[in-house]
């Protein structure tokens, strides 16, 4: 995962943004929830400001010792991005989805 995160900022060129909109928490009972927000991510490159990519983000939260956090993040993009490694869409500790219909489980 930290590969992942790496290899996208040395290839990102300006700041990105992901701006979350139209977020809807619900719960499933006390220590379980679910968030869903849409995202629009931006770059500012200092010339101009450009749309990256757009989607949906699915956070699946649990709640352990008092504190909220998250189990499970599911981003499903609208559109593809430019190599394989950015369109994971779903990072789990046993498996990984990229966009729709390829599968990557690892």
């Amino acid at each position: 995962m930290l590969d992942f995160i790496r290899d996208g900022h040395t290839a990102q060129t300006g700041r990105v943004r992901h701006h979350l909109g139209n977020v809807v928490v619900t719960t499933t009972d006390a220590a379980t929830a679910e968030v869903g927000a849409y995202l629009l991510q931006t770059r500012n490159t200092g010339e101009s400001i450009q749309i990256v990519s757009t989607g949906v983000y699915t956070f699946g939260l649990r709640r352990s010792d008092g504190r909220w956090r998250i189990a499970e993040l599911t981003l499903t993009l609208d559109n593809a991005l430019q190599s394989e490694a950015r369109q994971c869409a779903r990072r789990t500790p046993d498996a990984c989805r990229r966009g729709p219909g390829i599968d990557c489980r690892r």
